[in-house]
């Protein structure tokens, strides 16, 4: 038997040891690569969010220098079906932002009332209804990203004039977060979009003042009044 013979003899295969420490490598692998694309995925989602956020105001502004209209914006606007989210809180897009009914599969439906902001409408727009039925904050609602947000704004209502500027000159900012099981979300960044009162328009992460590690701004969900909320302890930053 020539050498070469032996050596396909003695070369038939992996060692059931061998394919047993392969297979835990790999599982390792595994289990530590899900994780990581899991908050990639949902931070991803996030980010697209405040993409779309960032594009309906901006989409908004523009239509407003067109049409020389003013719109008047209440957070705390209830429909028949759906209860106005306010401030100071996470919620879902359609209780903050999107006008499409979940329950009706149409635009929700507010009823006048002269003693709220707005006339008691999520936006109100004059000199003409028409462009309150046709103005939207966010174009594409009910999305996939939708449902995986939720949002929040430190502002009640606000009110846009041509071209885009706020008549009180105070500013709208918009919070957008995960909505994912948050023991498996920690890590993900919370993004912001910032509308000034001089018009200027732009997104980032809610970043903590005054921290040079652009550290994420802490949030206490039982504290209504804690400093998250406040501009001078957090701050929309441009530094992702």
């Amino acid at each position: 038997m020539n050498l070469f013979t032996r050596e396909l003899q003695q070369n038939k295969g992996f060692s059931l040891l061998e394919l047993v420490v392969a297979a835990a490598i790999g599982s390792m692998m595994i289990g530590w690569a899900l994780p990581v694309y899991r908050k990639l995925a949902w931070q991803g989602e996030v980010d697209r969010y405040t993409q779309m956020v960032e594009s309906g105001l901006f989409n908004l502004r523009s239509n407003l220098g067109v049409h020389r209209s003013n719109c008047c914006i209440n957070f705390f606007a209830d429909s028949t079906t759906t209860k106005g989210l306010g401030i100071h809180k996470f919620g879902k897009p359609n209780e903050l932002l999107e006008l499409f009914d979940k329950n009706t599969s149409n635009n929700l439906v507010f009823i006048d009332d002269t003693t709220q902001d707005c006339n008691g409408h999520r936006i109100k727009c004059l000199p003409d209804d028409d462009f309150t039925k046709d103005y939207r904050l966010i174009h594409l609602e009910n999305s996939r990203e939708s449902k995986a947000v939720e949002v929040a704004t430190l502002t009640s209502s606000y009110i846009l004039s041509p071209p885009g500027t706020s008549t009180s000159g105070d500013d709208l900012t918009i919070l957008i977060r995960s909505s994912r099981d948050k023991t498996a979300t920690a890590g993900l960044r919370v993004r912001c979009v910032l509308l000034t009162g001089n018009s200027d328009l732009s997104q980032g992460s809610w970043n903590e003042v005054g921290n040079p590690n652009r550290s994420a701004c802490p949030y206490n969900p039982e504290d209504s009044e804690s400093s998250y909320w406040n501009t001078s302890k957090c701050f929309c930053s441009a530094e992702q």
